[in-house]
């Protein structure tokens, strides 16, 4: 009987770092718990029903939800620019995505930054284990019935969801797609102002105006920009949904149910690169863009354990 063969020094090395690595993963290890994000400087928002629920098999020390941190940090350098925050999305202790912007005082129901991040299904493909990320037509058409998502498109509908959106009065324009599957553009029924509340809009346009113009923009040049908000406010959320490749830019993140703090970290881009982040990526990229796209609202320096994925916006379509 031949001896066994020895394994070279080199690959059982190899071998056992992986299954070292592994294994760290299925216990948690290699992941950032709730206090390393705190010890940062980081503060965890409050919670939002459209949060992935955690995954059992992880240890509840983990960090999970959204993370902000006042000043916003310029890459490669101690400065600070104080009046920006930054902003990370964690699940069972892994980094998502970040973003940064100024911080308005301004929430609706409606509006989230998971809504980006679920309706565009920017998974973390590098991520593995149990942690599932929902399907995105699954969530969209799900988040639009329960009133947590203004608007969106999506695929895969069945008879039992088209029962309860109308039950639930959203406004639905089905279509096949070349698969044999039904398409839908859903949204809730009204115009933009009877959906968010006049005065829920021109709050949200005051505050754009006020914090656009602390960071240098011109008055006429905000105007531009946000009033548009306002000029909008009696055309319907539907036909707004059809009309996301023309419509303004502010007018397409309120149609989605995108947070405005991403809208207005765009336009501040836009403003220090003199070109629109949409023009960049080739096409009209709607919040996205900022979700993690601009190298101007970069955010290094995660607790350790938490590696983030990029995207840059044109890699996807708004939904």
């Amino acid at each position: 009987m031949a001896a066994p063969t020895a394994v070279p020094p080199w690959r059982a090395g190899a071998l056992h770092g992986a299954l070292r690595a592994r294994w760290d993963r299925l216990l948690g290890r290699d992941r950032a718990s709730h206090e390393a994000y705190l010890e940062q400087g980081w503060v965890q928002e409050r919670g939002d029903p459209r949060e992935p629920a955690r995954d059992e098999q992880m240890p509840p020390q983990l960090a999970h939800g959204i993370y902000r941190r006042a000043g916003y940090r310029i890459p490669g350098t101690a400065a600070e620019v104080t009046a920006l925050c930054e902003w990370v999305a964690v699940a069972d202790g892994r980094a998502a995505f970040r973003w940064a912007g100024p911080r308005l005082g301004w929430s609706h129901p409606l509006i989230s930054p998971w809504n980006p991040i679920l309706a565009q299904h920017l998974t973390f493909d590098h991520l593995v284990g149990h942690w599932v990320w929902p399907d995105e037509d699954a969530w969209i058409g799900e988040a639009i019935v329960a009133g947590r998502k203004p608007a969106g498109y999506f695929a895969g509908v069945d008879a039992t969801w088209a029962a309860r959106a109308e039950d639930a009065g959203i406004e639905v324009r089905l279509s096949r797609t070349g698969f044999r599957r039904i398409r839908a553009r859903a949204a809730r029924a009204g115009t933009l102002a009877q959906v968010y509340g006049q005065a829920a809009l021109e709050d949200l346009v005051g505050e754009y105006r006020r914090v656009l113009a602390d960071h240098g923009a011109s008055p006429a040049w905000v105007a531009g920009l946000v009033d548009p908000i306002l000029e909008h406010q009696d055309v319907p959320l539907s036909q707004l949904l059809e009309e996301l490749n023309s419509n303004p830019f502010p007018v397409n993140g309120l149609t989605l149910g995108y947070p405005p703090e991403v809208t207005a970290g765009s336009l501040l881009h836009d403003l220090a690169h003199g070109s629109p982040w949409e023009r960049r990526c080739g096409m009209q990229c709607a919040e996205v863009g900022a979700l993690c796209g601009p190298d101007a609202v970069r955010v290094d320096n995660l607790p350790q354990g938490a590696p983030t994925r990029r995207t840059h916006g044109h890699a996807r379509r708004t939904r």
